[in-house]
């Protein structure tokens, strides 16, 4: 089985990784479902009761986290950006306030704000793709396809 990104991510890698997806979920000022299930498994990879509090703090006061620049190499840091890209539109919508705030983890993560609007459009065509995906299945179900 793969590791997962978080799993490969050094410790404070991943700390700064669970503050950027607090305030990603925060940043619309509504917390989902679907929001705390990345939630969840981002802070079970934290190392130690207090990180894992800080975290929870944060989301419960629905903060946007101050973030220090990210010193990891370009394909890691891509990888991260994906990863949180798919976070920041778990929900199926983003706000504005959300896509500048991706943008902002985006710049501390060493990326223009160009390069972060490309994953993000990246994230919506992948919900895009699943919707229709979902859609093809139910029609293949109700013509009795299977």
């Amino acid at each position: 089985m793969a590791q997962s990104l978080v799993e490969i991510l050094p410790p404070k890698v991943k700390v700064w990784f669970a503050h950027a997806v607090a305030g990603l979920i925060t940043a619309d000022g509504i917390v989902t479902e679907s929001e705390l299930v990345f939630l969840r498994d981002t802070i079970n990879f934290l190392e130690n009761v207090e990180e894992i509090n800080q975290v929870v703090g944060i989301v419960k006061n629905k903060e946007k986290p101050i973030l220090q620049t990210i010193n990891t190499d370009p394909k890691t840091a891509a990888m991260i950006l994906i990863h949180l890209a798919t976070i920041a539109i778990a929900d199926g919508s983003l706000d504005p306030s959300e896509a500048d705030y991706f943008k902002y983890v985006g710049k501390k993560l060493g990326f223009d704000a160009t390069y972060s609007e490309e994953i993000l459009q990246w994230g919506k065509d992948n919900i895009m793709l699943e919707k229709r995906k979902k859609g093809l299945l139910k029609r293949a179900k109700q013509n009795k396809i299977f």
